[in-house]
């Protein structure tokens, strides 16, 4: 008796354990914005850019929609939101903003950035709030043109950074590309960073590296006089380029980036590497500016067919890895609609977001069907995430252009292994031998276009593969065993 029921509370663990770990990266659908985010122009298209959840569990959301039903025509680019998707009825900005950009709620105080203007504060209601009665008083005695804003962080001290270009004070003439406002609205004349005097020149990303220096990306070929082709690391409080990093990209457009616990910097977006024609999405550098080759960087995302591709945001997960968005529908050879989630050496989680995704298209007002793509993800409290972009369906099923899934269920099957396996010799001229300490099952090689170009199935844990054939360059190796996924890269030469 007591081995039977052991053997039923067995089976019971690993029933809920599969289906727990089954609604792991699932719709939401407590969630249900649909019929107020539906925008009313058929040559424009429902697009979240910014999601953000506060400690009371409201949601900002900012983009191109509108509420109400069809014959409300009023375009709002900045909702509050309940839990359930439906509007929070006491919120309403006393004017429609210019793709307003919320960068943090403190103490029920909204601090809202807009892409043509000036940040300012108001209250839970969307009133402006006077900090000190002169909170966006000052910010306009500040600037006499506000210039285009790109982007905004909030600073600790309740400090504002703008970066964007255009910036300009009322004192001189001068364009700045980052810009730095007081808790007060006052603009701090310490930060006015105009790194270069070339003309048509902004910063498209900032992000944080630690409590003294910051990476810039833009469309700058210099940094006060020294070459840095448009992506470098420098010091806030002097705008001084820091010399010990060095872009490695040939050409880049980056989106995101994100620096880990060890002080290495993830970047998505896409971009190319010197001699070589690949575009790349997504990368990991070290704290130098070299490439981590522990990081999977190639094969990522991929669109078949026509189309541009590309990694947006990228969302650090508790149990380690990431959630990634884009336009793309392969990854790492296998079909996603535009999302998945991958460990922390870039390698894809085949296990979650099997479905369509994101991909079902969108119709344009002239017939023509394009892939959606996701531009943000967002992590609530209780372990889930908000998908923002320009999409109508995830699975199949109707969505708005913000949905809210699951996180990692608590109880989960342990999810597949992703390792190493041996290739040699590596660079390789005639035959190419692997091996593993397990059985593969079926290996599948890349080139450099993401292209298939051999398969085969050997079910061994060692095989030779003649090379002799093959165009000089890089190539993508991956192995399949039973419960391991083994992707390498490998040169061929001549």
């Amino acid at each position: 008796m007591n081995k039977l029921i052991r053997y039923l509370l067995q089976v019971f663990f690993i029933f809920y354990s599969i289906s727990a770990y089954s609604q792991s990266y699932s719709i939401d659908n407590t969630w249900n914005p649909d019929s107020i985010m539906l925008n009313h122009r058929q040559s424009e298209f429902p697009t979240a850019y910014k999601i953000y959840e506060d400690e009371n569990g409201r949601v900002f959301i900012s983009g191109t929609f509108r509420h109400g039903n069809y014959s409300d025509i009023k375009l709002r680019s900045f909702n509050c939101f309940n839990q359930d998707g439906s509007i929070y009825p006491d919120f309403d900005l006393p004017y429609e903003i210019d793709k307003a950009t919320l960068i943090k709620v403190v103490h029920d105080t909204l601090i809202i950035a807009q892409w043509r203007g000036i940040p300012f504060k108001c209250d839970m209601f969307g009133n402006y709030l006077p900090i000190n009665n002169q909170y966006h008083d000052n910010l306009e005695e500040s600037m006499y043109h506000p210039g285009i804003t790109y982007g905004v962080k909030y600073q600790p001290d309740g400090s504002v950074l703008a970066y964007g270009y255009g910036f300009k004070l009322i004192a001189a003439p001068t364009e700045y590309e980052l810009v730095r406002f007081k808790p007060d609205g006052h603009l701090d004349s310490t930060i006015l960073i105009n790194p270069c005097d070339e003309p048509n020149t902004n910063i498209g990303l900032l992000f944080k590296y630690d409590e003294e220096r910051y990476f810039a990306e833009g469309i700058f070929n210099h940094w006060y006089g020294k070459y840095v082709n448009s992506f470098c690391r420098f010091y806030l409080e002097t705008g001084e380029l820091d010399t010990t990093f060095h872009n490695i990209f040939e050409s880049q457009m980056l989106i995101s980036g994100i620096v880990t616990a060890d002080n290495k910097i993830v970047v998505t977006g896409s971009f190319y590497f010197p001699g070589d024609s690949t575009k790349y999405t997504i990368t990991r550098l070290n704290s130098d500016g070299s490439l981590d080759s522990t990081f999977n960087t190639f094969n990522a995302a991929k669109q078949t067919g026509l189309g541009s591709f590309f990694i947006s945001p990228i969302c650090p997960l508790p149990e380690g890895g990431y959630l990634v968005g884009g336009q793309f529908n392969r990854y790492q050879g296998y079909v996603r609609g535009s999302i998945a989630k991958i460990d922390k050496n870039g390698y894809l989680d085949t296990s979650v977001f099997n479905g369509s995704g994101l991909d079902s298209c969108w119709e344009s007002a002239q017939g023509h069907g394009e892939k959606g793509f996701v531009v943000a993800i967002e992590p609530t409290k209780d372990n889930k995430y908000y998908i923002g972009g320009q999409f109508k369906y995830f699975n199949g099923q109707r969505v708005s252009p913000v949905i809210r899934i699951n996180g990692n269920e608590e109880f989960s099957i342990e999810e597949p292994k992703v390792t190493r396996l041996q290739l040699c010799p590596n660079p390789a001229k005639e035959k190419l031998s692997i091996s593993s300490g397990s059985i593969i099952g079926e290996v599948e090689i890349y080139n450099q276009s993401g292209s298939l170009i051999y398969k085969a199935h050997i079910n061994s844990k060692q095989k030779s593969i003649d090379v002799s054939h093959f165009t000089p360059g890089n190539y993508i190796l991956r192995a399949m065993g039973k419960e391991e996924v083994f992707v390498e890269k490998f040169v061929v030469v001549r």
